[in-house]
C-alpha cells in the first residue's frame, strides 16, 4: 500500500510494529477518506450556491452588461443553475451598446429541473470544435458512436460533465455527413472535363449528370461503347444493387450488371446517387434507357428496397422485376422463429421459391404453408404474399433468367469496387478505379474466347411448359 496518514509513516508499518491491527487500520482510512468526500461535495454544493448569487447580482434591476451576446451567456448560466433552458428570440436589436436590466422575474409558470440534471438542458449544453474533431476522427476510425461517448464519459468524470449528450453527437455527425456529400465543385469540374474528353474520342460513349439547386453534383450515370455492346447482346438480364457507398462524398454506388456467355460479369454502366428516393432512382433509370436506345432488359433482380421497386415499376413497362432470393431468405429468418427448425416447412417455403411450375401450384403449396402452421394472420408472411409474383420462380418461368435468382453478380462488384477506391478518393479516382475493374473483367473475357475457341458451345432456348 502507498497511502499514508499524518506524518511519513506507512499503515504496513504501523502494524508491523504491532500498535494497531492492519485491518482495523485500513477501515479507519477508508472513512477518514469518506469523510473527505462528504466535504468535499458539501463544499460544492457552497460554491455553486455562491455561484447562482452571483450571477444573480449581476441580472439584478439595474445591473449594466457589455453586449447581447453577454446578456444570452449570463442568463444561460443562471437557467443552467436554477434548473431552465434559454432560447433567443427571432428578433434581434439594431443597438449592441451596452445594456440595462430593467425587469427580472424569478418566478417561472413550468417546473424546473435540479442541478444533477442541468446538463440536460438544451441550452447547457455545447460541444466545442475540439471535440467534433475527436468525434468525426473516432468515426472515421471505425469506432462506433456508444464506445466514443463512453470514453469521453470517463475523461470527463461522468456524463454529467460531458457537455453534451449522445443524441447531441448523432446529431453532429449527421450534420457532417450532410456536409460531405455536397460534392466539391473543383473535384467535379475535373471528373465533368474527364468524361468530355473521353466523349470527344470515344465514339458511342455516354454520360449524363443532374445538378441540385445550388449547381452542384447530385447524381451520375456513365457506360462507354463496350458497355452499349454488351447490353446489345447480354442485356436480357439485368442486376442493380445499390447496398454499397463509396468516395468520400458518401455518394451511393449503383452498378448496373448482366452476365456474358461465360457466366462472368459484364458491366452495362454505372451510377453515383446523392440518396435513395424513388425520383433518383427514376432518374437513373430513364438515364439509362436513353443511353441504351430504348432497349429494355427481360428481368431486372434487385433487392427488397421500396423506393428501388417503386422506380422500376414506374419506369420499365415490359420488364418483369424479380427480388433478390438471397436477400429474402437472409431476412426470413428473423421472421420464421421456431420454424427455423421445422424441416416440414422449410420444404414448403423452398418450394414455393422454385420448386412450382405455375401460379396454380404456388397457391396450392402456399396454402398448405400456411394452413399447416397457423401463419395466416402473420403479417410478414401477408407481406410476402402480396408480393409473390416477384420473388417466387413460378411467375417467371416464361422469361429467361440464365438460372439465376439473386443479385450476387453486383453484389461482387460491389466487393471488387470496394477493394479499388478507398473512402477517401474523389471521383476521378473512383470512375479510373472503375475502368479499371472494366479493363480486368474485359481481359478475363478475351482469355475465355481463345481458350474456348473451336469447343461446341451451350444453347439455350425457351420452351413452353
Amino acid at each position: 500500500m502507498v497511502a499514508r496518514m499524518r506524518g511519513s509513516i506507512l499503515i504496513p508499518e504501523i502494524a508491523a510494529m504491532g500498535m494497531v491491527p492492519l485491518v482495523i487500520l485500513t477501515i479507519v482510512l477508508r472513512v477518514i477518506l469518506y469523510m473527505k468526500f462528504v466535504r468535499t461535495v458539501q463544499n460544492l454544493g457552497m460554491v455553486v450556491r455562491r455561484i447562482k448569487i452571483l450571477i444573480a447580482k449581476r441580472l439584478e434591476v439595474g445591473s449594466l452588461v457589455d453586449t447581447l451576446d453577454d446578456v444570452f451567456d449570463l442568463y444561460t448560466e443562471y437557467g443552467r443553475f436554477n434548473g431552465f433552458s434559454v432560447r433567443k428570440g427571432t428578433q434581434r436589436p439594431d443597438e449592441d451598446a451596452p445594456w440595462k436590466v430593467r425587469t427580472f422575474a424569478k418566478k417561472h409558470n413550468h417546473e424546473l429541473l435540479k442541478h444533477s440534471e442541468s446538463y440536460l438542458l438544451r441550452s447547457a449544453r455545447k460541444m466545442s470544435d475540439g471535440k467534433k474533431r475527436l468525434i468525426v476522427g473516432m468515426k472515421s476510425s471505425g469506432i462506433g458512436v456508444s464506445k466514443a461517448f463512453r470514453f469521453m464519459e470517463n475523461e470527463a468524470g461522468g456524463r454529467q460533465n460531458v457537455g453534451f449528450t449522445r443524441n447531441d453527437v448523432y446529431n453532429e455527425l449527421d450534420r457532417e455527413n450532410r456536409k460531405m456529400c455536397r460534392v466539391d465543385n473543383a473535384d467535379a469540374n475535373k471528373l465533368v472535363e474527364y468524361l468530355t474528353e473521353k466523349g470527344l474520342t470515344e465514339p458511342s460513349f455516354y454520360w449524363k449528370v443532374k445538378l441540385s439547386d445550388d449547381c452542384r453534383l447530385e447524381h451520375l450515370f456513365y457506360r462507354d461503347s463496350r458497355c452499349l455492346i454488351d447490353y446489345q447482346h447480354f442485356g436480357d438480364v439485368v442486376f442493380v444493387d445499390a447496398t454499397y457507398k463509396t468516395n468520400k462524398y458518401d455518394l451511393m454506388c449503383v452498378p448496373i450488371v448482366g452476365m456474358n456467355h461465360h457466366r462472368s460479369n459484364v458491366m452495362f454502366g454505372i451510377a453515383l446517387l446523392s440518396n435513395e428516393r424513388t425520383e433518383s432512382y427514376q432518374w437513373l433509370f430513364r438515364t439509362f434507357l436513353e443511353a441504351m436506345y430504348q432497349k429494355e432488359p427481360s428481368i431486372i433482380f434487385s433487392d427488397q428496397d421500396q423506393a428501388l421497386m417503386n422506380s422500376v415499376d414506374l419506369t420499365f413497362r415490359q420488364s418483369s422485376h424479380r427480388l433478390c432470393q438471397w436477400h429474402i431468405n437472409k431476412n426470413a429468418v428473423r421472421h420464421f422463429g421456431k420454424l427455423n427448425c421445422d424441416a416440414d416447412f422449410k420444404s414448403l417455403w423452398y418450394r414455393c421459391m422454385n420448386g412450382c411450375e405455375n401460379g396454380e401450384q404456388f397457391e396450392s403449396t402456399w396454402s398448405s404453408m400456411i394452413g399447416q402452421h397457423g401463419l395466416a394472420k402473420n403479417k410478414w408472411f401477408c407481406t410476402m404474399y402480396n408480393l409473390r409474383r416477384r420473388w417466387s420462380s413460378a411467375f417467371t418461368r416464361d422469361k429467361f433468367s440464365g438460372g439465376l435468382h439473386a443479385t450476387s453478380r453486383s453484389e461482387v462488384t460491389n466487393r471488387v469496387l470496394k477493394e479499388l477506391c478507398k473512402s477517401t478518393s474523389s471521383l476521378h479516382a473512383f470512375v479510373v478505379g472503375f475502368e479499371r475493374m472494366q479493363k480486368t473483367w474485359r481481359t478475363g473475357e478475351f482469355e475465355e474466347d481463345a481458350l474456348n475457341r473451336g469447343r461446341r458451345g451451350m444453347f439455350v432456348q425457351h420452351t413452353s411448359l
